[in-house]
């Protein structure tokens, strides 16, 4: 069966010295006392990097679960059968697992386990998940400077006519950026390698709230009469001035058996009182957009096939050069749909076709 990370292992402290923090980071100082959720294997059988204390995982700081005010580590060495993890603080109450002040969770993503996938959700990735349901509600990524942040914090300032690449804090988020075209059409980094956009609009340089995986302060979430922060729902806060690009290759690296099929959602402005824009490229290339909108009423579909060659997917919000001012772009129901790579439906015709004799010689 194709690898999913729809599901993963839990792995829990079992006393507080399996946990420290330093310089506001969560650190592993003693790997062996953790123990798998439901089990009694031991943690030590899972090799976290060359050794077995003082690794740092994703980020951390001995606030409230999910732990949010930390800096962001990379991971530079991931478990046995990982993709990535996370290692949060937990205290008691605040519906931790434990309910035990200063234990330490680490959720590891991508062991090899048996399902298949069809879809993934970009607003699941921006809180931390893998796409498939398991972020975090309330997480949310700072476009200036790619930190996982949570709140409402208002205005996010930067220079004027300044542009800043910030790598992204997951793995399956390339960075973020504050677009500003400025007067003389400035070029403006999308991505990693280096692609560059130079016909943005002359913005404010600013921008309102973080890059939410949902509704953004104070705003709206009605596009075209369906409310995407409802149930059976999902929605990329984008409230101008924002970008932000996934690693399609990270996606696939983790999904591995599927290929990246199309990206599908819906777009457009979720408030009447201002004006605002959408941009969406592939690999630093335009392939949808539209500008000056002002009415909610409008939805814009987008579907955008994707190549295996295709590595970056690049959503920005600017506010037409009016000021960010309700500039509430949203996403809706940002899907990238999966499909099995030949190969992988080639497997499961063959164990389809094993099954099948199996129980013809039973009879």
């Amino acid at each position: 069966m194709p690898r999913s990370l729809a599901s993963f292992t839990v792995w829990t402290a079992t006393d507080p010295a399996a946990v420290t923090t330093a310089g506001g980071s969560l650190i592993v100082s003693d790997i062996s006392r953790f123990t798998q959720r439901g089990s009694t294997q031991p943690m030590g059988t899972v090799t976290f990097g060359a050794s077995t204390s003082g690794d740092t995982y994703l980020f951390g700081s001995a606030s409230q679960p999910p732990d949010v005010s930390g800096t962001p580590h990379a991971v530079t060495s991931a478990p046995v059968n990982a993709r990535y993890l996370f290692l949060r603080n937990m205290t008691a109450g605040a519906g931790t697992d434990n309910g035990v002040a200063g234990l330490g969770e680490i959720r590891v993503y991508g062991d090899a386990v048996s399902g298949t996938v069809s879809r993934l959700s970009l607003a699941d990735i921006v809180k931390g998940g893998n796409g498939t349901g398991t972020g975090f509600p309330g997480l949310a990524i700072d476009p200036r400077n790619g930190a996982i942040a949570s709140g409402d914090p208002g205005g996010l300032n930067q220079t004027n006519d300044t542009n800043h690449f910030s790598p992204g804090p997951y793995p399956f988020v390339n960075g973020v950026f504050i677009p500003d075209g400025g007067p003389n059409h400035l070029s403006v980094q999308l991505n990693s390698v280096g692609n560059t956009f130079s016909n943005f609009p002359n913005t404010d340089s600013n921008s309102w709230d973080y890059i939410e995986g949902g509704i953004n302060q104070g705003s709206g979430s009605v596009l075209g009469g369906v409310d995407y922060n409802s149930a059976g729902h999902t929605m990329l806060g984008l409230h101008a001035n924002k970008g932000i690009t996934f690693d399609l290759d990270a996606i696939r690296a983790a999904y591995a058996g599927y290929a990246i099929q199309n990206f599908m959602g819906v777009a457009g402005i979720v408030s009447g009182s201002g004006l605002a824009d959408f941009w969406v490229f592939l690999d630093g290339s335009l392939v949808a957009s539209q500008t000056n909108l002002n009415n909610p009423a409008i939805a814009f579909p987008i579907n955008i096939p994707i190549l295996n060659s295709n590595r970056f997917l690049t959503f920005v919000s600017t506010d037409a050069g009016n000021g960010y001012g309700y500039g509430q772009i949203i996403i809706g129901d940002p899907m990238l749909q999966l499909v099995p790579e030949p190969a992988t439906l080639s497997l499961l015709a063959l164990g389809g076709l094993a099954l099948l004799r199996r129980r013809r010689e039973s009879r």
